[in-house]
């Protein structure tokens, strides 16, 4: 996998503007996912905003030509090298800047491992087929395992992983 080394362009530290502008706009399915997380009963633009400012660790925003936020998105450490990616879409995230996504996450993902992270990871609800193949074929992450009943209201989740293979210990 080849992770780009110059920075994206168009991903720009975030503003908390950008994120509520994200959460009023978020994916259906990312409503769902968020609600799974979060343990909440509705989906709640406001809270969303509020949690996706508040996430620790790296974060960053896509924006469209006219800087307008698509996406947002950052990786939280766990423990040692191990990392927890997390992004937030909008419908125009995949309708019309697909390839900027996978770039972004491919950096992020580039960033951390020249750090010396040795494994990053997402874990989504298992009814995002459509999340989950971008996954393993963009990302080249794997498939950990099924979580069962592990969201806030039995939902089944999914994990995936990838681990850098240069780094030793």
């Amino acid at each position: 996998m080849r992770y780009p080394l110059i920075r994206p362009a168009h991903l720009i530290q975030p503003k908390n503007l950008h994120w509520q502008i994200i959460a009023d706009h978020l994916m259906p399915d990312e409503r769902e996912h968020w609600c799974a997380m979060a343990g909440a009963s509705s989906y709640n633009p406001e809270v969303a905003a509020v949690g996706f400012i508040n996430t620790p660790g790296a974060r960053f925003v896509l924006v469209d030509e006219y800087g307008q936020p698509v996406m947002g998105g950052g990786a939280v450490n766990l423990r040692g090298g191990c990392w927890d990616l997390w992004m937030s879409c909008t419908p125009s995230a995949w309708a019309s800047h697909w390839r900027s996504v996978t770039k972004s996450c491919r950096w992020l993902i580039g960033e951390i491992f020249n750090n010396g992270g040795t494994r990053v990871q997402i874990t989504t609800l298992l009814s995002r087929k459509h999340a989950t193949d971008w996954y393993e074929r963009a990302l080249g992450m794997s498939r950990d395992g099924i979580l069962r009943h592990a969201g806030a209201h039995g939902e089944d989740l999914v994990m995936y992983s990838r681990i850098n293979e240069g780094v030793t210990r």
